[in-house]
């Protein structure tokens, strides 16, 4: 309902210390459960198929390969986007970026979600964006 009105004046107070709610914690779990490790799937994909490679110049952004885990139990298939690398790399940086304290607290906001392994991840193969090609750096 915030989003829906136009002054930001109505729309109440921020949270003591920027905590994070119970509803958006609760969100952040779900994501967390269904998404990172499907995540991190993809990302060791990418990884391992620049291993087997080890080429420079441009990577594929689309298609590298089908990666196979589970959603909520259920097998599921997965075409593999170096993309999603590329993407999982621009959070870590913003992650990393945070001075220690910061991190300390985004890693105490996040606690119980799922999305700790992927703030751990430590990538072997930086990519970097060249204009629209995706290139090992």
């Amino acid at each position: 309902e915030f989003c829906n009105m136009p002054g930001a004046e109505d729309q109440g107070e921020w949270m003591k210390d920027d905590e994070l709610g119970d509803s958006l914690h609760a969100v952040l779990a779900v994501m967390g459960r269904d998404a990172a490790p499907l995540l991190l799937a993809m990302a060791e994909a990418v990884e391992e198929w620049l291993d087997l490679r080890g080429q420079a110049g441009r990577i594929p952004d689309r298609r590298v390969g089908t990666v196979e885990t589970e959603l909520r139990g259920q097998p599921i298939s997965r075409a593999v986007q170096s993309y999603s690398l590329w993407m999982m790399h621009r959070a870590l940086d913003a992650y990393q970026s945070l001075s220690e304290g910061d991190r300390e607290r985004v890693d105490g906001a996040i606690v119980g979600t799922g999305w700790e392994p992927v703030l751990a991840y430590v990538p072997r193969h930086r990519l970097v964006k060249r204009g629209y090609d995706l290139v090992l750096s």
